[in-house]
């Protein structure tokens, strides 16, 4: 006998309220004259697993760099639990 708990119910509007663990839009990066990342938008719940994948010199790890705040962006936004990586 396969016996389930019973799962949490979350009202729509709570699900609305929370803001993304990782917010990523439009985000670009150039090295030289190669652009890496073209307009990379990413949004991560809290709780949500993701697995980026791609070729080799896909741009995997600069986007990881950048969200962790390693490197800068050329262009977009990056906000985690709601906050701007953004440097002044």
């Amino acid at each position: 006998m396969i016996v389930a708990a019973p799962q949490e119910q979350i009202s729509p509007s709570a699900k609305t309220e929370e803001q993304p663990l990782i917010q990523i839009s439009g985000v670009r990066k150039r090295f030289g004259s190669k652009w890496v990342l073209k307009g990379v938008d990413l949004t991560v719940a809290k709780g949500e697993t993701v697995a980026l994948l791609g070729a080799n010199g896909a741009g995997k790890s600069t986007l990881m760099r950048i969200v962790a705040g390693l490197s800068r962006q050329d262009r977009g936004e990056v906000h985690l639990g709601g906050v701007s990586t953004k440097r002044a």
